[in-house]
C-alpha cells in the first residue's frame, strides 16, 4: 500500500484506499493550501480515486471537513516518542507541549481562524462533538500526567479546583496563548505556583 506523506507521495492506491491515507492527503493540502481548499474533488484528485469512491468514506464535504480538522488537533497535540520522559513533571509536560504544537502549527496558516470559521459553517452539533472527541482526549492525557507528577503538593486540589478543572484550565490557556501567538512562560509559572509546594 502506497501511504501518503507530506512532502511524499501524493495519490494513493485506489483499490486499497484507507480513511486514514485520505486524511492524511487532506492534512496535505490543509497544509498546502489551507483549510478553505478542501473539498471532495480537490481530495479525490489528489488522491487519485473517483469521486464516487471517495463518497464510500466520507458522506459530504462537511464531514471530510470535520474528520480532517479532528485529525489535525489529534496530530498537533501528540508528543513524539523522544518527548515522552517517563514520568515528567506536569510544568515539563504542558512546556514541551506547547512547543510541538507551536511549531507544527506553522505548517497550517491561519489553523485557529480558519478552523473556527469552518466550525461555525458547518452543522454545528456535528462539530461540536467532534472537536468534544478530541479535546477530551487531549485533557485525558494532561490528567494522567498531572495525576502521576510525584511532585503535587497534597493540598493542590479540592473540591472548588479539582483536577479535571484544573487540565481544563490548562488546555484552553494553551490554545489562546497559541491563538495569540504568546509565549506559555506564565501559564507555566502559574501552574508551578498551584500544584506545588513553596519551602
Amino acid at each position: 500500500m502506497n501511504n501518503v506523506h507530506f512532502k511524499g507521495v501524493t495519490s494513493i492506491n485506489p483499490e486499497r484506499t484507507s480513511k486514514e491515507e485520505i486524511l492524511q492527503i487532506s492534512r496535505k493540502i490543509a497544509s498546502e493550501k489551507g483549510l478553505k481548499a478542501l473539498n471532495m474533488r480537490a481530495v479525490a484528485g489528489e488522491c487519485g480515486i473517483a469521486l464516487g469512491t471517495l463518497y464510500n468514506y466520507f458522506s459530504d464535504k462537511e464531514e471530510l471537513l470535520i474528520s480532517t480538522i479532528s485529525s489535525l488537533w489529534q496530530d498537533l497535540f501528540q508528543l513524539s516518542p523522544q518527548d515522552n520522559q517517563k514520568n515528567p513533571l506536569f510544568t515539563e509536560y504542558v512546556e514541551t507541549l506547547f512547543g510541538n504544537v507551536r511549531e507544527r502549527i506553522s505548517e497550517y496558516p491561519d489553523f485557529f481562524t480558519t478552523h473556527s470559521a469552518v466550525i461555525a459553517n458547518s452543522g454545528k452539533n456535528r462539530a461540536l462533538n467532534a472537536m468534544e472527541r478530541c479535546t477530551a482526549e487531549i485533557r485525558g492525557t494532561l490528567l494522567a500526567v498531572l495525576q502521576e507528577d510525584n511532585a503535587v503538593s497534597a493540598d493542590a486540589f479540592g473540591e472548588r479546583l479539582t483536577e479535571e478543572k484544573f487540565v481544563e484550565f490548562v488546555l484552553d490557556s494553551i490554545i489562546m496563548l497559541l491563538m495569540q501567538n504568546k509565549p506559555c512562560d506564565a501559564l507555566v509559572a502559574v501552574i508551578g505556583r498551584t500544584i506545588y509546594k513553596r519551602i
